[in-house]
């Protein structure tokens, strides 16, 4: 069909921060490549959060939580009178439920990646064979779904998150600021409290930074051991919502975190960022900036060399204060 047949794009991206980040980039291809189209977000609740940081404009429906068969036939047979004319499942390895839910949507081209021994791939009239995705960025082959002759990935297209730079009120330190999550939903991917420690004292003896200290509920021991163990200012900061969070990640001039939702957003908010990756393929899961240092273990972060880990560190935040002179005249009553 022509571009300007084009006339509705359903999306369906589920699952975590970072999935949908990843499929930010197919988000803004299509709307490049289909101008006139309406494109209607097919996300889960968690996603939904997430969105309006980066398409204020399209149209979103929510995925209701609970029995997940149930919810997304209900909503698939909802909406499948909108005749969507593309219809395309973000997933990058095959998906059953997606493909059902493709179905039951109904669009006249369905793009997913199958197994074609599956009995969902008769579901998928255009479908991405699975052995065709299994190396390359994640972003990539989420364009890829929908073109297969992609074999870059733009810099134009990385996902952006643009917030307002004005101070955050929580902080009473003086720049730059090193962001340190003490949280990950990944184990392997966080380093202990003592490395961290040792890795930001070494380097502050060659240069004078903040720490913000951020973490999730369940660790707030472990940014107070954290704090304790630091010889510069630093603070521990509590983010209730999405928001508030990303209002503080702003805030940094370094960030040094696993890989995970964190590292993602540090990405989109274009930060120096030090991410640390374990068993997760960085090819694969890579942060999308030009920006980022990575480093990577078969087993886990903390046998990384702290030495690679400080040198980087080290590079970012003289180049932060070469970007922020005043920062020694910014302190800030405690």
């Amino acid at each position: 069909m022509e571009p300007k047949n084009i006339k509705k794009i359903a999306i369906i991206r589920r699952n975590g921060f970072g999935d949908f980040i990843c499929a930010v980039p197919l988000i803004k291809h299509i709307e490049n490549s289909y101008p006139d189209a309406e494109i209607t977000l097919f996300v889960d609740k968690r996603n939904c959060a997430i969105v309006p940081y980066f398409f204020s404009h399209l149209k979103v429906v929510v995925i209701p939580g609970g029995n997940k068969y149930l919810a997304l036939i209900q909503i698939a047979l909802k909406y499948r009178s909108e005749n969507f004319d593309i219809v395309i499942s973000v997933k990058t390895s095959p998906m059953k439920l997606n493909n059902l839910f493709l179905a039951i949507l109904g669009g006249k081209q369905r793009f997913a990646i199958v197994d074609e021994k599956s009995w969902h791939s008769r579901f998928i009239n255009r479908p991405r064979p699975q052995e065709q995705f299994k190396q390359g960025h994640q972003a990539l082959n989420c364009l890829r779904i929908l073109d297969p002759k992609i074999q870059s990935l733009s810099s134009e297209l990385y996902p952006r998150i643009q917030l307002d730079q004005s101070p955050n009120e929580k902080l009473a330190l003086s720049p730059p600021y090193l962001f340190i999550s003490v949280s990950n939903n990944r184990t392997t991917s966080s380093l202990a409290v003592p490395a961290l420690a040792n890795i930001a004292n070494n380097v502050h003896k060659l240069s004078s930074f903040s720490v913000i200290i951020s973490y999730q509920g369940q660790d707030k021991d472990r940014a107070i051991e954290l704090r304790q163990s630091l010889n510069m200012d630093s603070q521990i900061c509590d983010t209730p919502d999405l928001s508030s969070f990303l209002s503080l990640l702003n805030c940094a001039d370094v960030v040094l975190v696993g890989d995970g939702g964190i590292c993602h957003f540090a990405a989109c908010l274009n930060k120096k960022l030090v991410a640390l990756y374990a068993n997760t393929s960085i090819e694969t899961w890579g942060p999308l900036s030009d920006n980022a240092i990575c480093f990577f273990d078969n087993d886990n972060v903390n046998n990384i060399p702290t030495e690679q880990i400080q040198e980087s560190l080290q590079r970012f935040i003289d180049l932060s204060r070469t970007e922020t002179p005043a920062a020694n005249d910014n302190m800030l009553p405690r």
